[in-house]
């Protein structure tokens, strides 16, 4: 809506602009039809009359960002110097009306004043409006004026024509793998040395709904590499030059759009970790008016630093080693890893091509990778693209991150599954992933996602701990030998210092530094103890009796001489789990530090706080690596227990924007990396439901009206009849988890729409466990519980049941926490096949690890008037017409506390699945719901369009301009390959491969067809292919049997999976009728004149009894689209088949029917007389040669 007002408002601008005489050449601007269409008169003296040139916006949604102008005249009879002007400028890329109009008036007049002149080539390049090769600025649409600012020192050399042919072929062939081109400046125009980018939407990627929400990606979003050369260099010549003389660097992002801005591009190389503008001078400016400023910034992503850095490094050297020993990539990073890490020495079963699976090999579903393998590939002796093997080595590695380590790229051990990448066990990789911000942003978690953050806190909190372990064994001199934590892995190799506050590593015969704590001065002992610290650093002290707090506090002031310094207080830790934790500046601090209560008779505490108390002191000087693991686990609960508030935090970061956490005076560096690595090590998706702020203040609970974050609100996701409990959304698993589950639903119900097809059930386990569980999934690999029915994954559907093993003897929680939780729980969906579990009573034994996901968590807190408060804010979501819920099925329904089922949102299955037990009678009712993604950008072009055509052959301009911008296809043969499968679940009763196609007309091939059409036609096979191998059925809504198509000029296409509250889907579910069988003709010029669309059956109602759908009585489509006044030569089949079934959809003025007769054939004869009836009818031009198209001859 934005877009075409902001399009309709342009038009009016520049029609007053070409009313004042502003437009030199242009004397009228009008808007047109239909919506998108400027109509520009151009008059000039060589022109008999004022001719009228229409100007259509592609994609007018994209207005005024990365649209086109497509150009036209309204004449047949224009002048051949005016059509073959226009042919010049057929493609305006992301211009404004008024700048399109300057443009076009200004090349439509100089080619019509020097159309009999053939210029001078010196002279050319004074005016930048004379150039057979354009300016590639003012075409691609990149500035206003005709001056446009430079925006790249290239280097100052002129291309050798055959290197810069090369360049484009290059780049052409990436585009026709399915990625999107786009150019800056003059590069591949004039020169080999610039900024190139290639593209592809994130919907494409095949990615889980989340994995999209994890990596905080949307399906309409672009994943962009950016290549800087500094001079194009062949990928054959990159094998023997020094990696250092490839001249070329990465930059991996995402954008709105299929190509950045300009200045983000530049700016993307200038340092990616600025975060203002530059104010370089050879910068061009970043508009703020401009609204396509925002949709075209470049964004980094989660994996940008990480892919950046090893794209940069190491992937020329992975090409050249791929190239000389024939490696697949992983196979080649083993070999260089192990070059690096031990020079002269490379690992046996690597050389012998031993090493770990590559990609390519290792059975991944390819069509979700959406890229293959370039060097495998190619034929041998073709050249290979750079520009594509760097893309594809890109996106191998963005879609699959979690399988591989963050830092050294290796492949991650077998049944590692994660949605969120991380690293290695490998102690430098976590050390280098830390500080070298390969991670997420801790400060972006806190702000958006704060009790996702409290929560992952408090359960590392209760890891740590666990019953007979620390009630004992961390109490001061007790044994250091003891039982193993509940945590699987702790932070080693991230070099932070910590206190040693139980002398954990100190020799009994040294003597720890002592002192006196007068107020906030601290008096040494030892004068030699100050001569260690400095200002700024971080000391814990401890009062000599060992049994109150810790105190922790940062050095001030030093004064060396007097063995003195100035501390600031502030936090204090438990000496033992569950100990006081008292406010370092409370007024009874002192007595709880003291222990006074325990002190001997008759000692005062005023008279402490006036003499001061001796105490122990303990800096922050000790290698968190070097404690014994036993004792590891005891730190890290100190640390925690230093970490102020999360909401604290929160109000910091957002009183500092832009500064990191490590810089808030509160946070010790030791609970800096500490927090770093809780959040960066979790490796689910977890989201937060409830938004509302509550505090404890004294006894009783008050409401803050601010949000507890800024992410999405997901309160339409709340599951009812779990009152007393905090929920969040969770899931687990590797991006392709979601697609594992759906498969084993999809066998076991035979892709068959059944009233049941998965049930709901509880997973407990003890809070000490869910630190592990969220990052390493639910699995059996140890056994807390005893295991008395069978090995698997337990589940029940009875809440009291799992609650009870979630209950642990120790119940202690984070002391800072907001949530204050003892108890943890998930709720999971299961595939509903109880006779295949290892078990169904008393409990789901479950031990096919496929076979269930993780749908929510559930959090009890220890303080339920809070809860109470909590629940009373959030009573005024009523229910509503937008909110559904599961049917579960009976005998196994999901019940709560009190034996009450609970009621689960729709929206607990992701959405390219959901489909509720209501629905199995009412297909599409959730279908209308959750629409798919309607992907339009197949048909556009890019900047390569705008490319000098480097074949050798002549052709007219309009056909040359169409030639360039298809990708060459293979002539069909009968090797064909078949077409795969669907890789979704099918919701659709459509069969393919059903229909009976030898009882339907088949034709000859045209024999006078042009190499034009013949390539087009094989472009747009090739293209919905892969859209139909990638896209579910019920999605799609089209099914084409491509291994039947003999002529490539005539297809066969079935409509099929109607919405059922059409009358249209009613009649064919009662008719039997699976599908709506169309017949595509394409004329010999095809892509300059439309298809001839018919419907061959069923037989619809015709207009004159009530019928509609714009089927005309003889079965052909009325719609001006498939007439010449209505057809672009750039339309896709594609968009075709979506508009002629959004037409037979449409219910305006009246829905379509079948006529009683459904099961006759439409005859040909009937449908070519239709058709020009409803093309007389409305006025609209039939194209040439139109019956010989229809009919075949």
């Amino acid at each position: 809506m934005a877009s075409k007002k902001r399009f309709i408002a342009d038009v009016e601008k520049t029609y007053d602009k070409a009313r004042a005489g502003n437009i030199p050449g242009i004397s009228r601007v009008a808007e047109g039809s239909p919506v998108g269409t400027v109509i520009l008169t151009l008059r000039h003296e060589d022109l008999p009359e004022d001719t009228r040139i229409h100007a259509r916006v592609n994609d007018l949604s994209e207005y005024p960002v990365s649209h086109m102008f497509t150009l036209s005249t309204d004449k047949d009879d224009s002048s051949p110097e005016l059509v073959d002007a226009i042919g010049k400028i057929d493609y305006l890329f992301g211009m404004s009306v008024y700048e399109m109009a300057c443009n076009v008036a200004k090349l439509l007049v100089k080619e019509l004043e020097g159309a009999n002149n053939d210029g001078d080539d010196e002279e050319e390049g004074d005016d930048d409006w004379d150039s057979d090769a354009e300016n590639d600025d003012e075409i691609l649409g990149l500035t206003a004026g005709p001056n446009p600012t430079p925006c790249l020192d290239t280097v100052s050399l002129q291309p050798n024509p055959r290197l810069l042919k090369r360049l484009r072929n290059d780049l052409r062939t990436a585009k026709g793998a399915g990625y999107k081109v786009g150019l800056f400046g003059s590069f591949a125009h004039t020169s080999i040395s610039g900024i190139v980018s290639l593209s592809i939407r994130v919907h494409k990627l095949g990615l889980s709904d989340e994995a999209l929400e994890a990596w905080d990606l949307t399906e309409d979003e672009y994943v962009v590499l950016l290549m800087r050369y500094s001079n194009y260099v062949p990928l054959e010549s990159i094998e023997g030059r020094p990696a250092s003389n490839t001249w070329i660097n990465f930059r991996i992002g995402k954008c709105a759009t299929k190509k950045p801005s300009e200045h983000q591009a530049i700016e993307a190389f200038v340092n990616m970790a600025r975060s203002t503008e530059s104010d370089d001078p050879k910068l061009p400016k970043k508009d703020t008016t401009d609204p396509a400023a925002e949709t075209q910034r470049f964004h980094k992503m989660f994996i940008s630093n990480s892919l950046d850095q090893y794209m940069n490094d190491q992937f020329v050297q992975l090409l050249k080693l791929r190239q000389q020993s024939g490696y697949g990539w992983e196979e080649a990073n083993d070999v260089y890893r192990t070059l690096q890490t031990g020079p002269g020495f490379v690992a046996q079963n690597s050389l012998n091509g031993g090493g770990t699976p590559d990609v390519n090999k290792s059975g991944l579903d390819q069509r979700q990778l959406h890229a293959g393998d370039h060097l495998e590939e190619a034929q041998q002796g073709r050249e290979l693209s750079f520009p594509l093997v760097a893309m594809q080595f890109a996106m191998r590695y963005f879609v699959k991150c979690t399988d591989y380590c963050l830092r050294c790229h290796r492949r991650l051990p077998k049944g590692f599954e994660a949605l969120r990448p991380y690293v290695c066990d490998d102690s430098l990789c976590l050390f280098q992933y830390m500080t070298m911000g390969f991670g997420p942003s801790v400060e972006h978690e806190i702000m958006t996602e704060p009790y996702v953050v409290d929560l992952l806190v408090s359960l590392c909190y209760a890891a740590v701990q666990q019953s007979g372990y620390f009630g004992s064994a961390l109490l001061p001199g007790k044994p250091k030998d003891s039982c193993n934590l509940p945590i699987r892995q702790v932070p080693v190799g991230l070099e932070f210092k910590v206190p040693d506050v139980f002398g954990r590593l100190s020799s009994k015969s040294v003597s720890q530094p002592l002192g006196i704590l007068t107020g906030d001065t601290l008096t040494f002992k030892d004068a030699l103890e100050v001569e260690r610290l400095t200002e700024g650093q971080w000391i814990a002290c401890q009062g000599l009796s060992g049994v109150g707090p810790v105190l922790h506090a940062r050095v001030g002031r030093i004064d060396r001489v007097a063995a003195k310094i100035d501390i600031v207080r502030m936090a204090c830790s438990a000496n033992y789990v569950g100990g006081s934790i008292p406010d370092p500046q409370s007024s009874d601090f002192l007595e709880s530090f003291t222990g006074h209560k325990k002190a001997k008779a008759g000692e005062d505490i005023a008279d402490i706080a006036k003499d001061g108390c001796e105490v122990v002191i303990h800096p922050y000087n000790k290698h968190f690596d070097d404690f014994p693991a036993q004792s590891k686990g005891e730190v890290i609960r100190i640390i925690l227990e230093t970490l102020p508030p999360i909401f604290t935090i929160v109000e910091w970061l957002t009183s500092h924007p832009s500064i990191p956490i490590r810089k808030m005076d509160r946070v010790s560096p030791a609970a800096a990396s500490l927090l770093q690595w809780i959040v960066s090590s979790n490796r689910s998706c977890i989201f937060q439901i409830d938004r509302r702020r509550f505090e404890m203040e004294d006894t009783s609970v008050k409401h803050l009206t601010r949000p507890a974050g800024t992410g999405r609100n997901r309160e339409h996701e709340r599951v009812r009849g779990m009152d007393e409990w905090i929920q969040f959304r969770f899931a687990q698993g590797s991006p392709d988890k979601e697609l594992r589950f759906n498969r084993a639903l999809s066998l076991h119900t035979n892709g068959k729409a059944v009233p049941h097809p998965t049930i709901f059930a509880w997973h407990g386990s003890r809070l000490a466990n869910w630190h592990s569980i969220v990052r390493t999934g639910l699995d059996y690999r140890d056994t807390l519980n005893g295991r008395a029915f069978g090995h698997g994954v337990y589940f029940s559907p009875d809440l009291v049941t799992s609650h009870s093993y979630s209950q642990g003897s120790f119940k202690q929680c984070w002391p800072h926490s907001a949530l204050k939780f003892d108890t943890c729980l998930s709720l999971n969906e299961i595939i509903n096949a109880p006779e295949k579990f290892t078990s169904q009573k008393p409990h789901y034994v479950v031990s096919q690890l496929d076979w269930h996901q993780c749908r929510y968590l559930f959090v009890k807190p220890q303080d339920q008037d809070f809860m109470a408060t909590n629940n009373r804010g959030q009573s005024s979501h009523e229910p509503s017409g937008l909110d559904e819920f599961i049917q579960q099925p009976p005998g196994r329904q999901v019940t709560n506390m009190q034996r009450q089922p609970v009621e689960i949102p729709v929206s607990a299955i992701p959405s390219r699945r959901a489909l509720t037990d209501r629905e199995v009678d009412e297909t599409t009712r959730h279908l209308k719901r959750v629409r798919p993604f309607q992907d339009s950008d197949g048909d556009e072009p890019d900047d390569l369009d705008g490319l000098k055509d480097d074949s050798d052959a002549e052709s007219s301009p309009i056909q040359s301009h169409a030639a360039k911008r298809r990708t060459p296809a293979p002539q069909p043969t009968n090797n064909r390959p078949l077409t795969p499968m669907s890789i979704h679940v099918p919701q659709t009763d459509f069969e393919p491969g059903t229909l009976d196609l030898s009882k339907l007309p088949r034709l000859a091939p045209p024999a006078s067809a042009t190499p034009v059409a013949t390539k087009a036609i094989s472009a747009e096979l090739k293209k919905l292919q892969q859209v139909q191998t990638n896209t579910p059925l019920h999605e799609l809504g089209w099914y084409i049997n491509f291994e039947q198509i003999d002529n490539l000029f005539q297809w066969i296409v079935e409509l099929h999976s109607f919405d059922q509250k059409l009358p249209l889907a009613q009649d064919m579910k009662n008719a039997g009728c699976k599908s709506v069988v169309l017949e595509l003709r394409f004329p010999k010029d095809y892509p300059f004149n439309p298809p001839f669309v018919r419907v061959i059956r069923p037989y619809f109602l015709p207009f004159q009894q009530g019928g509609g759908g714009h089927v005309t009585i003889g079965g052909a489509m009325c719609m001006e689209l498939l007439t010449s006044n209505g057809w672009l030569p750039t339309f896709s089949i594609e968009s075709v088949l979506l508009q002629v079934r959004m037409a037979m959809c449409s219910t305006d003025p009246r829905p379509a029917r079948l006529a009683p007769n459904y099961g006759s054939d439409y005859g040909l004869s009937e449908a070519i007389s239709a058709y020009e009836r409803a093309a007389r009818m409305h006025g609209w031009t039939i194209p040439k040669d139109f019956l010989v198209t229809a009919m075949g001859n």
